[in-house]
């Protein structure tokens, strides 16, 4: 990634993710051997993801991050590159 333009994106049912301008993005997770292209769109959700959920952690007590997490894994279930979003955040 060598930095670029983000869109921001409200769902409705109170979810948000951050998505790169782009066509494809090569995406890699070692720990679960995902390794994909996927959309500007898919590759946003996948990190939006992970960032909420590495927030969640950290701040257990701000019921936010978890929310935000599920309100867009919600989202993600419809999406029509939802399997390689799960298989990314598996």
């Amino acid at each position: 990634y060598r930095g670029g333009y983000w869109a921001f994106y409200d769902l409705s049912n109170g979810g948000c993710y951050l998505a790169p301008h782009g066509e494809h993005f090569r995406l890699q997770q070692p720990n679960n051997y995902f390794d994909d292209s996927v959309s500007g769109d898919a590759a946003g959700i996948i990190v939006t993801l992970y960032t909420m959920s590495e927030l969640s952690f950290q701040y257990e007590h701000e019921e936010i991050f978890a929310t935000r997490f599920h309100q867009l894994r919600e989202f993600a279930t419809e999406h029509a590159e939802g399997g390689s979003i799960f298989a990314a955040i598996d």
